[in-house]
């Protein structure tokens, strides 16, 4: 037999539905990859060879391009507050200066470049005077006998006007869906793991009551006696209180036998207030969780409260270190007697 109660239902529903805007999230991300893969394409067939860029092209800034890469210097420029750093490569025809990661050179250099060239892919810059007159100095130290000097005039006719930087992201629009993709995926996954959470409490605890019970309890709830308070997600009926906050909780008034009020507070201002609860099965649960407490709220709280109490009066209220040290006591013996199987 299941739970036929409208609100009960609806408990049950919220949980498959944070189970299901996870997954939908997963899906998502998905998409985006897909969209990136097929934007990284889209930009591999429209990029261009870097000395095609230098030689032909009017816009020669921030241009999607290439260099098949067969040697590369040492770096001749490095910032001190980067391992990134410019370096000098050859195609075998033309010399270029390039921006790269170190990881990137590392992974260039391992390569047998004579061979097998390697394909850098970048985005076009402008050569700053700092690099410039840094790669001439590099330049003119090297220079063997009868050599021309290399100077800020025939400097373009060597390198160009334009640096590759591999730094930069290659496709912008491949980046942004990789950025969401990665922030869909990461929610995705939390909120996928508090819906399988949620569903698995929901009905592991919905499965500790058989057909009678569940009778019992929803006979209770249709009763006009019984009040649902739909903010706090809390049933009040004849012999129960039931929680709805996505557990599916019922106790029996008879089986509290310690209640007091339950503050947090955040520099010294109180963020929540809420009714704690000790059982005969040891547990402590929170009831009528509120974060903002308004007159209404305040209201409702005392009325709770008072609920509780006419229905058992026999309760021990209130919070001190007498009453912690002998409910700590009955905890232990509640815990020993599970142990010994009494």
């Amino acid at each position: 037999m299941k739970f036929k109660n409208k609100n009960v239902i609806d408990c049950r529903n919220k949980n498959y539905f944070i189970l299901a805007f996870g997954i939908l999230l997963f899906i998502l991300t998905g998409i985006l990859i897909a969209l990136s893969v097929k934007q990284d394409k889209n930009d591999n067939k429209n990029i261009k060879y870097m000395n095609d860029i230098i030689e032909h092209s009017d816009e020669k800034i921030g241009q999607k391009s290439y260099v098949d890469v067969k040697y590369i210097s040492s770096a001749f420029a490095v910032y001190d507050d980067t391992t990134d750093a410019y370096y000098y490569v050859s195609d075998g025809k033309y010399y270029y200066i390039v921006y790269l990661k170190k990881n990137k050179y590392i992974e260039i250099t391992e390569n047998d470049l004579e061979d097998n060239p390697y394909r850098l892919k970048g985005i076009t810059r402008n050569i700053g005077s700092d690099v410039m007159d840094i790669a001439i100095d590099e330049w003119n130290e090297d220079l063997e006998e009868g050599e021309e000097p290399l100077d800020s005039y025939n400097f373009y006719n060597i390198y160009g006007d334009v640096y590759l930087d591999q730094t930069a992201s290659y496709s912008g629009t491949a980046s942004m869906y990789n950025v969401f993709a990665f922030l869909t995926g990461m929610v995705g996954i939390i909120v996928s793991v508090l819906g399988i959470f949620k569903v698995i409490i929901f009905n592991s605890n919905i499965k500790r009551f058989d057909s009678s019970d569940i009778f019992s309890i929803e006979s209770e709830m249709d009763e006009n006696e019984a009040f649902f308070y739909k903010n706090i997600k809390l049933y009040l009926t004849r012999s129960f209180i039931i929680m709805l906050n996505s557990q599916f909780k019922v106790y029996k008034y008879s089986d509290v036998l310690w209640m007091y009020p339950f503050e947090q507070r955040y520099n010294g201002i109180r963020t929540n207030k809420a009714i704690k609860i000790f059982t005969r099965d040891g547990n402590t649960s929170l009831l009528a969780n509120m974060s903002c407490v308004t007159k209404v709220q305040k209201a409702i709280y005392d009325e709770v409260w008072n609920s509780i109490v006419e229905k058992n009066p026999s309760i021990v209220l209130g919070y001190d270190m007498e009453k912690f040290k002998h409910f700590n006591e009955v905890r232990k013996e509640i815990k020993n007697s599970k142990k010994n199987g009494i």
